[in-house]
C-alpha cells in the first residue's frame, strides 16, 4: 500500500512539473509550451533582422500577451535578456539597429 501511494505522488509530481508553463527570467513564457493560439506580431526578428522562419523552424515567446516571433533560439536567448526593448522592435516589426543579418 505504501509502494503505491509513493509511486501516485510520484506520477503526480512528475505530470505537474511536465505540464507546467515555465516563466523565463523576464516574466514572458513561451507560446509553444502555453499553447495559445496568438499570432506572432513580427514577421522579422527583432534580433537579427532575418525573417521569421526564413533560417529553419521559427521560434516563438509569449511576452505581454504577445507572441514574438524570433529566426532562431539564440535569438531568443538575446530576447530575454533585454526584452522591453525587442518587444518594442518586434511591435514595430523591425529589426534591431545595426543588426546584421546571419546569412
Amino acid at each position: 500500500m505504501k509502494k503505491m501511494i509513493l509511486m501516485l505522488c510520484v506520477a503526480a509530481l512528475a505530470t505537474s512539473a511536465i505540464t507546467a508553463d515555465p516563466p523565463n527570467s523576464k516574466g514572458g513564457k513561451t507560446a509553444q509550451s502555453s499553447g495559445a493560439k496568438i499570432e506572432s506580431i513580427n514577421t522579422i526578428c527583432p534580433v537579427s533582422g532575418d525573417k521569421v522562419g526564413e533560417l529553419g523552424k521559427p521560434v516563438y515567446v509569449e511576452y505581454k500577451g504577445k507572441k514574438i516571433g524570433f529566426c532562431c533560439k539564440d535569438c531568443r536567448k538575446d530576447f530575454e535578456k533585454d526584452p522591453e526593448k525587442f518587444a518594442a522592435l518586434a511591435e514595430k516589426n523591425q529589426a534591431q539597429p545595426g543588426a546584421e543579418s546571419k546569412k
